[in-house]
Formats: structure tokens, C-alpha cells, sequence
């Protein structure tokens, strides 16, 4: 076992049960690799997890998976904004089978987002929270 594996593993073990969950999610997130090419991310109208995806973003290049290279779905662009800042909520509504959503919330439920999500959904998308 290398040096970096080590420490990954002991920083797992002390954070516990965050520690448990997180490896969970990193491996449900990774591992549908052949299935998913698209990762959507999206917030509420109050909450938009922008610095998430962009720590998302950079960690997926490091590993080279751009696969789990996310999209942040943005309830509100304003004007000017870059191409990969410029992806509506709207756009979930028409996820596919071959895309995931990923819901970051703060605990506030949205009727807005769970509509859309749902959307998702019927149409196959793999809805993760």
C-alpha cells in the first residue's frame, strides 16, 4: 500500500461516519462509469452549490473521469455569463437515461427543483441527493 493510500484511509477512519458516508457516495456517484455521461448538479433558488462543483470539476480532472465532470444548473444566469455558467434548471426537464442529477439542498424543499427532478426521473435519468 502506497504512502497516499494510507493516509486516505486514516483520514476516512477519523472522520467517521462522515467518513462511511463518503466513500458511499463517491462510489455510487463512480460507479455506474459505463451508464453516465453527464453530471448535473443543481441547487435550490436559494442555494447554489457552485463552489461544490467546482471542487467536483477539479478533483474529476485529477482522476480522469470527465464523466463526473458536473454542470452546474443555474436558477438564474446573468447576463455575460460563460457557456459553462450558462446552464439553465430548465434543462433537467429533459435529462436522459445516459445523465445523473445530483441535488445539493440545505434542507429547503423547492416544489420548482422537485418538479424538474422529476422530470428527470420519468425520463431515466439517475437522481442522486
Amino acid at each position: 500500500m502506497d504512502p497516499s493510500t494510507r493516509n486516505l484511509r486514516k483520514w476516512l477512519r477519523d472522520l467517521g461516519d462522515l467518513g462511511v458516508q463518503t466513500v458511499h457516495f463517491a462510489g455510487a456517484l463512480g460507479g455506474r462509469r459505463e451508464e453516465s455521461n453527464r453530471l448535473l448538479v443543481v441547487g435550490t433558488p436559494e442555494f447554489e452549490p457552485w463552489h461544490f462543483v467546482a471542487h467536483m470539476s477539479e478533483e474529476a480532472e485529477r482522476q480522469g473521469r470527465s464523466d463526473l465532470r458536473p454542470t452546474l444548473m443555474r436558477w438564474e444566469i446573468p447576463a455575460g455569463a460563460p457557456a459553462h455558467l450558462a446552464v439553465s434548471v430548465d434543462d433537467i426537464a429533459h435529462a436522459t437515461r445516459d445523465q445523473t442529477v445530483l441535488v445539493v439542498s440545505s434542507r429547503t424543499r423547492s416544489w420548482e427543483m422537485l418538479e424538474r427532478v422529476s422530470d428527470a426521473k420519468r425520463r431515466g435519468a439517475r437522481i442522486m441527493s
